[in-house]
């Protein structure tokens, strides 16, 4: 698996499988190993960040469906 940051298209992979935390932990170890325990800040940030993102998406979605279904029933 290319999980690495050196070219745009491999950088945007690493951050999409992180973000939907797609066996992140074990890229977050082979970061660790290669870069240090700096590596945990960058990966927490990204995978909290990017899950609260993809909730408020989903939620933005399925609130709209209500609403649509309320209005065209009254």
């Amino acid at each position: 698996m290319r999980t690495n940051f050196d070219s745009f298209l491999h950088s945007l992979l690493t951050v999409f499988i992180l973000v939907i935390a797609d066996d992140w932990n074990e890229i977050l170890y082979e970061y660790n190993r290669a870069i240090g325990s700096v590596s945990y800040v960058y990966f927490i940030a990204t995978v909290s960040i990017g899950n609260i993102i993809l909730l408020n998406l989903f939620l933005a979605i399925l609130l709209t469906n209500f609403e649509d279904t309320f209005i065209d029933e009254s």
